[in-house]
C-alpha cells in the first residue's frame, strides 16, 4: 500500500510529472503542510480509498448514501426522554476509526476541555474548582446536532487539507449534515470544533477572575462571585456560534449549597463521592453480603454474577476518588472474595 502511495506522489510531482514546476511546488507545499503536522497526505478520492484499503466505490456509497450507512436506535435518559443514536455500519465505522486515529486523534485538544481526552477523567475535571465559593454550569443543547458538516469541512481544511478532500473526510463523519451519537469520530471533532469557544471563555474568565472547563456539553465557571451579567454574556456567544442554552439544566450554585460537578461533590479543598452515592453503595452492597453468607448456610446456587461486577464496579470508582476509605476497601475486599468462591 506505501508503496502505491509513494509511486503515486513521484507520477505528481517526480522527474516524469507532466506538471509545470509551478503545480509541482503547490503539491510539494500541500505535502508539507501535512507531513509537518503529522497528518497523513491525501491528494484525492483514489488516494483515499487506497489509505483505507477499500474500494473507491464503497467509499463512494458511504460518502454519498449515509443514511444507508447507519442504524438508529432510542435510549433512555436518566431524567426522562430519549437519545437518538446513529451507529455507523462496519464499512463507515472502519472509515471513522481511520480517520478518527490517523487524523483527529493528533489534533491538541484546549486544556479548558476535559471530556474525550487521553489522560483526562470527571475527578480531574471537578478538581479544577475547589476553592470556590461561586459556581455556573450551563449545559449545551444537543450538542453533536449542534456542530453541522460545514463546521467540520472547515476543520479538515484548517488542518491543511484541500477542498475536495476536507469534504470527502467531512462526508465520513457526519450524518443529517452534523455529528451523529455513536460515530467514534464525533467526540474528538466536537472538542476541535469547540476549540475557538473554549479559548475564548478561558480567557474571558481569566479577565473576571474565574475559573473554566467544559467537559462535553457542560460548561463550568467558578469563583468567589459570579458576576450577574456572566450568563447572558454567555448566551450570547453560543447563539453566535449556533449553539443553544438548555436552560432547565443551567445551574447557578451558591456558597452553602452542595455543589455536584460531573457526579463528584466538591468541597472546599477536595473532591469526593456525593453522600447519597456513597451511601446507596453500601447499603446495596451490605444486603448481597448478608444474602450471599445466608444463600451459603443454607446451600442455595442463586448467585447473580452481574450484581457482585456491578458493585465491584461501584466499589472500585468510589476508591479511584476516595482512595483511603476503609470502609469501602473491606467491602470490596469481601466481596472479591465472594466472587473467587463462587467462580
Amino acid at each position: 500500500m506505501a508503496k502505491i502511495i509513494n509511486d503515486s506522489w513521484d507520477h505528481l510531482i517526480g522527474n516524469e510529472s507532466q506538471l509545470s514546476e509551478k503545480q509541482k511546488e503547490i503539491f510539494k507545499d500541500y505535502i508539507r503542510t501535512l507531513e509537518k503536522n503529522g497528518l497523513p497526505v491525501i491528494f484525492e478520492f483514489q488516494h483515499l480509498s487506497l489509505l483505507l484499503g477499500i474500494t473507491a466505490s464503497a467509499l463512494a456509497q458511504t460518502i454519498i448514501n449515509p443514511e444507508k450507512s447507519y442504524r438508529s436506535f432510542h435510549i433512555k435518559k436518566k431524567r426522562g426522554g430519549c437519545r437518538v443514536i446513529n451507529a455507523p455500519y462496519p464499512l463507515a465505522s472502519h472509515i471513522q476509526k481511520w480517520i478518527n486515529t490517523n487524523i483527529l486523534s493528533k489534533i491538541k485538544i484546549h486544556e479548558s476541555s476535559f471530556a474525550y481526552k487521553k489522560y483526562s477523567n470527571a475527578h480531574l475535571h471537578a478538581l479544577q474548582h475547589i476553592d470556590t465559593n461561586e459556581t455556573l454550569k450551563i449545559d449545551i443543547v444537543d450538542f453533536f446536532g449542534s456542530i453541522k458538516k460545514i463546521n467540520i469541512i472547515r476543520v479538515f481544511r484548517e488542518l491543511g487539507y484541500a477542498d475536495n478532500v476536507s469534504l470527502y473526510l467531512a462526508s465520513a463523519c457526519t450524518y443529517n449534515d452534523s455529528l451523529p451519537q455513536g460515530a467514534v469520530t464525533s467526540p474528538n471533532l466536537s472538542n476541535i470544533v469547540f476549540h475557538n469557544l473554549d479559548k475564548r471563555f478561558y480567557n474571558f474568565a481569566m479577565k473576571l477572575n474565574l475559573k473554566y472547563s467544559r467537559y462535553a456539553d457542560d460548561l463550568f465557571f467558578s469563583g468567589k462571585k459570579i458576576p450577574s451579567n456572566l450568563y447572558k454574556s454567555i448566551e450570547s456567544i453560543l447563539q453566535s456560534s449556533g449553539f443553544s442554552i438548555n436552560k432547565e439544566k443551567t445551574r447557578h450554585i451558591t456558597n452553602g449549597n452542595q455543589k455536584i460537578i460531573t457526579g463528584l461533590a466538591v468541597k472546599e479543598n477536595s473532591v469526593r463521592i456525593p453522600k447519597s452515592y456513597r451511601r446507596k453503595f453500601c447499603q446495596e452492597a451490605y444486603i448481597f453480603i448478608k444474602n450471599e453468607k445466608l444463600n451459603n448456610s443454607m446451600k442455595n446456587n442463586n448467585f447473580d454474577p452481574i450484581l457482585i461486577d456491578r458493585l465491584i464496579g461501584r466499589a472500585s470508582y468510589i476508591l479511584q476518588i476516595e482512595k483511603n476509605n476503609e470502609r469501602i476497601i473491606k467491602l470490596l475486599r469481601q466481596l472479591n472474595e465472594i466472587k473467587s468462591i463462587r467462580f
